[in-house]
């Protein structure tokens, strides 16, 4: 199979990536479970941006909503451990979230050096919202891999981890 991508400007000037026309042989690429991951990953994180955009979130940043939510006073560190962010730069992320009204930090009785994030009001409204357009597309790549099974499918998935 042979496919390439090429680059053209955007009507505001961002750079973006067209659909792949048959130009490049892949080689072994084609029959790498790793690459294609890879360009199902991209594909999927586009696919977001664009759901996404209107609430002006990007992937890691309603993930943490989403935990936050999940979690009620959960520890910034945790969080860091399950998405794989480290702190140095989760700390900036929760810092966006905070100015936006979506999280607050709160000190921990016990330990003041520690600190218990939950959402606000705000951050709960908006985490409504956008999971709801979150699920819409879930549903769509689902269809689109014609899974049968997705608590299987993840399973398989989660083995890579």
């Amino acid at each position: 199979m042979k496919v390439s991508g090429s680059i053209s400007k955007a009507p505001n000037k961002q750079r973006t990536k067209k659909v792949a026309s048959p130009v490049l042989d892949l080689g072994l690429l084609e029959h790498s479970v790793g690459y294609a991951l890879r360009m199902a990953s991209f594909h999927a994180t586009q696919r977001f941006h664009k759901v996404m955009r209107s609430f002006q979130l990007r992937p890691a940043q309603f993930s943490t909503l989403v935990l936050i939510g999940a979690n009620p006073g959960v520890r910034q560190r945790d969080l860091c451990e399950t998405l794989r962010i480290e702190k140095a730069n989760f700390v900036g992320l929760l810092d966006i979230l905070e100015r936006r009204n979506l999280v607050e930090r709160r000190s921990e009785p016990n330990d003041r050096r520690r600190h218990a994030i939950f959402l606000t009001k705000e951050g709960e409204s908006l985490l409504r919202k956008a999971s709801h357009t979150h699920a819409g597309m879930e549903n769509r790549l689902k269809k689109q891999l014609s899974i049968g099974n997705k608590p299987d499918f993840l399973m398989t998935l989660a083995r890579l981890r």
